[in-house]
């Protein structure tokens, strides 16, 4: 339950970041009760270390503080170089978030709160079922992955009644994926967020900011960091050496953040491909899906795929949602499922 993933699998060196992995799950247990990667069988429980990170700490013990959470996620990464280099690093880290205080208080400017922007892991179910069948849907979205791992993007849409195993399928695709070396990130919408813009986003900002190293972060982010800022101001807490926003008009500020946060994706993945599910986008607001739309026009030649899930029943023209998958459909942006 405690080793690290590489004392098993031999892809990399075991050194004191081995240790700190283990830490972390001892940590992990204490502050949830359960192991990171607990499972019946030994077997079990190296798939999963091998597979994908542990759920958060927050969505099990909401008041675990936020970089506390952080910490024992970075330490519980499967790559050993995207640990703290040591036990000390490791608790300096802890003791930071300890005195950050159990929760920020701090909400977006569309009043989406703090606690909603720490979702869970890419992999969205804490239990997997064995997928069955399914075939030919999962290689037309193999097909996509593909590539994007190739410098092809593209947008997939999987539609269909609720409870018909979207999710599940989705799901199969996001671990493939990162066994293949993607980020994965993953946004949801839900009901309330017809009126709050850009929440799966801000969702997949936040733990893009939770999972990829600061320094690194910051360079890809570029000058348009304090246009993508305006989306999730906690970059201001992290990197305070970000100038204010420029002051435009409406229209012309959301054509500037459109094209910085084009040009971020742009940069990400060509560092590192990436693979953005927004989840249940039926519910999503008019702004998140004019973003999604300008999105999928310059795809091609990114190693991004974007896949966004929806309920065939919710498809209404007269939604934004309807009016959204119209458009992409006619302008042939997006291949539906």
């Amino acid at each position: 339950l405690y080793m690290a993933p590489e004392q098993a699998s031999g892809d990399y060196e075991v050194d004191a970041r081995s240790d700190v992995y283990s830490l972390a799950c001892v940590l992990y247990a204490l502050l949830s009760g359960e192991a990171p990667h607990a499972a019946s069988t030994y077997h079990a429980i190296l798939a999963k270390k091998l597979a994908r990170p542990p759920a958060s700490l927050r969505s099990v013990r909401p008041q675990v503080p936020e970089r506390v959470d952080q910490s024992i996620a970075r330490a519980l990464r499967l790559v050993p170089l995207d640990r703290q280099a040591s036990a000390a690093e490791f608790a300096r880290e802890i003791r930071r978030g300890l005195s950050a205080g159990e929760r920020e208080a701090e909400d977006t400017p569309w009043g989406i709160p703090t606690s909603r922007l720490t979702g869970p892991p890419p992999t969205m179910l804490t239990r997997r079922n064995k997928l069955v069948g399914r075939r030919q849907e999962l290689e037309a979205l193999r097909r996509h992955l593909n590539g994007a791992l190739a410098g092809e993007g593209s947008f997939v849409l999987v539609g269909g009644e609720p409870g018909v195993g979207k999710t599940r399928l989705v799901e199969e695709l996001l671990t493939e994926a990162m066994h293949r070396g993607a980020l994965v990130v993953v946004g949801r919408c839900t009901e309330m967020d017809v009126t709050s813009p850009y929440t799966p986003i801000v969702e997949q900002l936040d733990y893009a900011l939770r999972l990829v190293p600061h320094d690194d972060l910051r360079a890809t982010l570029g000058d348009g960091a304090p246009e993508i800022a305006r989306l999730l101001p906690r970059l201001r807490r992290v990197f305070p050496d970000l100038p204010p926003a420029s002051e435009l008009p409406p229209d012309v500020q959301r054509r500037t953040l459109f094209q910085h946060y084009r040009d971020f994706i742009q940069r990400a993945s060509d560092r590192r491909p990436i693979v953005a599910l927004f989840d249940d986008l039926q519910w999503s607001d008019e702004t998140t899906l004019l973003l999604l739309e300008y999105l999928a026009q310059h795809l091609q030649g990114m190693s991004v795929l974007n896949v966004g899930t929806y309920r065939t029943s919710h498809d209404d023209a007269d939604t934004p949602w309807g009016r959204s998958l119209s458009s992409l459909t006619r302008q042939r942006l997006a291949t539906r499922i």
